[in-house]
């Protein structure tokens, strides 16, 4: 990640609520950031499983490649999951989630609507898989 460019810009303050791991703590916190990006993912059943792509766009390129990030046991349903997924952001729009990336960079990484869609969860229109867009921002302290 080109963080030298990322510091060129302006450092915001953002709030978003960290609901953990499991989902079980609710802690709004209070962080510094730099916008980096843009992260789109694709999850979809295949076979007996549940595989998620993603892509990344960061600040000034282009899209990347579509990479396999996950590919786990499906649990229930794809609709379900997508359902619950749309239940869980009209309950807490602001929930985000801190991941690392590279060498040990912290990104929050927050849901954002993109061109053309009314939410930042939709489906595919075929129906056989979702969709989930972000923001992403690197952590400064």
């Amino acid at each position: 990640m080109p963080v030298l460019n990322l510091y060129s810009q302006n450092v915001e303050k953002i709030s978003y609520l960290d609901i953990g791991p499991d989902g079980s703590q609710r802690i709004n916190r209070t962080v510094n950031v730099v916008f980096a990006g843009w992260s789109q993912m694709e999850v979809k059943r295949e076979g007996n499983f549940r595989v998620t792509y993603q892509w990344l766009r960061l600040v000034d390129g282009e899209w990347s490649d579509r990479e396999l990030t996950e590919r786990r046991p499906m649990q229930g349903t794809l609709t379900g999951q997508y359902d619950a997924l749309l239940r869980d952001h009209a309950l807490f729009p602001n929930a985000s989630s801190i991941i690392q990336i590279g060498r040990g960079i912290n990104v929050l990484r927050m849901f954002d609507i993109p061109v053309g869609q009314t939410r930042p969860i939709w489906l595919s229109t075929d129906g056989n898989s979702f969709f989930m867009f972000y923001k992403m921002y690197v952590i400064v302290n």
